[in-house]
This record gives structure tokens, sequence and C-alpha cells, in this order.
């Protein structure tokens, strides 16, 4: 992403107070880490309930999980190996061909069935972002949201990627986990999210939330009909063409359906009828 940083000349700096400055942080980087012990997985209450969710709630299901940071994706995967879990794997911007792996967690929908063998099929697919749009995963009807966007719109488009023509699946279930409850008395996460979606009417669908106890139904299906500003503030110029392709041809067919019925009602006058042809 080099384009969205400016780089400064370093003879813009005063190095001395620089100098000291980074030194400063060092010696209370290290402060901390002599504080902290050692990072202990099993002491990890979000890798223990995300363990529970693809290992007793849904343990035959695909399940597809989000995370913005690919480190977070390498340790997740790494950590449900260790306990077991089976056809489980890790996908990131830096992978050579993450469209390989999103074949191979959903060779039906991407139409690859003749090419991946079962035993190179994934059950759980742990990815970041570089899969939330642009891809076909509704062979799986399970998303979670390890850790949530700032961006509202890659809420949308991770549900996206199941949310489509072909999935077979009468409910999409889309779990988020949120900070410990002292980090979201600090941070509010929750309820900042909460507003930007309330504001830009930014949700999956009527029938779809990201939180237990969301209400807003009206604004949730402004959302799914894009009758809001499509997301007025947030795009980031990644918007799922196909999606957005299929809704216009959807509108001008209901358009036609409706223009049709209005003048079989109404048959017997000239002016339509010659509107009609």
């Amino acid at each position: 992403m080099k384009k969205r940083f400016n780089w400064l000349a370093s003879t813009l700096f005063a190095h001395e107070r620089l100098a000291a400055a980074l030194s400063a942080d060092s010696i209370a980087l290290l402060r901390i880490f002599a504080v902290c012990p050692g990072w202990n997985p099993d002491q990890d209450a979000k890798l223990q309930a995300l363990y529970r969710l693809v290992n007793e709630i849904h343990p035959s299901e695909k399940v597809l999980v989000f995370t913005q940071f690919a480190d977070t994706a390498c340790y997740l995967a790494a950590e449900l190996r260790k306990k077991n879990v089976r056809a489980v794997s890790e996908v990131s911007g830096q992978d050579d061909d993450p469209t390989a792996l999103a074949w191979r967690f959903s060779p039906v929908s991407n139409e690859k069935r003749d090419k991946v063998k079962p035993a190179d099929e994934l059950r759980i697919l742990i990815a970041t972002d570089v899969l939330s749009e642009g891809q076909n995963l509704q062979d799986c009807a399970i998303v979670v949201n390890f850790d949530l966007p700032w961006a509202i719109i890659r809420l949308i488009q991770r549900a996206g990627r199941v949310d489509r023509i072909g999935q077979q699946a009468q409910n999409i279930l889309c779990y988020s986990f949120l900070p410990a409850k002292g980090v979201e008395r600090i941070i509010r996460l929750r309820k900042r999210v909460l507003l930007r979606l309330s504001e830009n009417a930014e949700v999956v669908g009527s029938d779809e939330a990201f939180f237990e106890g969301d209400t807003n139904e009206a604004a949730m299906l402004n959302l799914y009909h894009e009758r809001s500003g499509i997301l007025d503030g947030d795009d980031d110029g990644e918007v799922d063409l196909a999606s957005y392709a299929y809704r216009i041809w959807k509108e001008a067919i209901d358009r036609e359906m409706c223009i049709r019925d209005s003048l079989q009602g109404a048959a017997s006058r000239p002016a339509l009828r010659a509107l009609r042809l």
C-alpha cells in the first residue's frame, strides 16, 4: 500500500529530538515486555470460543473466519491444528494465489468440483479481507467476524461472499466477536459500529444482524436494496460489481413487470395500448 503514504525527507526532522523520542519509546516497550508474561494460547478466551464454535457447535459444517490481520490468521490456523481440527487453512494477501484456497474451500460454487480432491478440500478457512470481495464462497453458510473492521462496508462484503446466488442453506449465520467488557468500555467499539450501521443503514438484509438484539429491520432492509446511497463514505472502490449489476438487472425486471401489470389492467385505453407497442 505504498501509494497510501507520503514519505518525508529526513532533513525535516530534528535528529537529536527524534533519537531521544525513539529511545524513550523503546525503553517503555521493554518495560512492558518485562511485566507481561509470555503468551499462553490456553488462556486466549477468543481462541477457545472459536474452537468450541468449529468443533462443538458446527463440528461438520464449513466455517469462514475473517480477521483483519495476516498474523492473526496464521496464529488461529496453527492453534486449531494443534487441537486436531482438520481441513483448516489460512489465507491472506501474502499468499501467491488466494483464489486457489478459495476454490479448495468452496469448489462447488466455483465449478471446481472435478479439480479439487476430497482430501484437499477445506472445511475451515481463516482469511483476511483479501477474500472479502470478488470471491464465490457460498458452499459455506457460516461467517465469523473474529474482529470487527472499522470500515462498515467490510462487514457487508464478508457476508456477501456466502449470501450469493447458488447458496443452498436456508439460513446464513454471522458470528461476531466483541472486545472484552473492560476494553469495550474504553474504546466503545460496539456502540460506534452500531451508530455507523444506523446512520448509513449498512447491514445485510432484514433477517440478518451482526449483533444479538439488533432490531432496526427497516434500515437493514433499505441497505440490502441499496436505497441509502450505496454506503456513502465507506466505499474503498472495491464494491462487488457482480452484485451491483445483478441489483440493476433485478430492478429493471421488477419495473417491467409493474408496467405490464398496469397496461394489462387498462388495455381499453388507446394511449396505453400504443405505449405497449
